[in-house]
């Protein structure tokens, strides 16, 4: 399955990013959902500059693909001054072997579709399988916004990130400020590991 992005600098196509991915397995079990991460962040996959913007990134068997799983997918395109869409997430499902033939008609097919004929929900983004269960995407992209967009504070006492919830006061996570050696720093930041 080849999974695309596009990112925009102030509304200008961007290349030269080398976005990274993350690919979550999700799943039904008697009622509850179950969620497996089949790539990491931290794998530190690197999506393909195809050009005017566009990346792209081979999710095959060999990456952990399985056919007819669903998949949440979020692709960050790095720490970037003025990239307008960082995190970029979207889900995915794939029920056929496509043919080369089919493959090449996908585009068509896709802007040629009455829109009107899927209900709001659907064109959305939310992700469901057979037995009806669904994900909503779009209560993750608000979530994965917050993190992006809200107030952070760091502590130096602490040595700790804080990111706030929409209202700028209430902690949405604080993560611990390490050094490449797994020490607390907030001078030499290598990583944050959520508390």
């Amino acid at each position: 399955m080849i999974v695309s992005a596009y990112f925009t600098v102030n509304g200008e196509p961007e290349e030269g990013l080398g976005p990274i991915i993350q690919i979550t397995e999700v799943s039904e079990d008697n009622g509850s959902i179950q969620s497996n991460t089949v790539i990491d962040f931290s794998d530190e996959e690197e999506m393909v500059d195809i050009g005017g913007g566009f990346y792209a990134f081979n999710f095959s068997e060999a990456k952990g693909y399985t056919l007819g799983n669903d998949y949440l997918i979020l692709m960050d395109g790095g720490d970037v001054q003025n990239l307008d869409n960082r995190f970029i997430p979207t889900s995915a499902r794939d029920n056929v072997d496509l043919e080369s033939d089919v493959i090449s008609n996908i585009t068509t097919n896709v802007w040629s579709e009455d829109i009107t004929a899927y209900d709001t929900s659907e064109a959305g983004g939310v992700l469901s399988d057979t037995q009806n269960s669904t994900i909503d995407t779009i209560d993750l992209i608000e979530e994965l916004l917050k993190y992006d967009k809200n107030r952070t504070r760091i502590n130096r006492s602490n040595r700790t990130l804080t990111v706030y919830d929409n209202d700028g006061t209430t902690p949405l996570r604080i993560f611990d400020l390490k050094d490449q050696n797994g020490n607390a720093s907030i001078s030499e930041v290598y990583e944050r590991d959520p508390r």
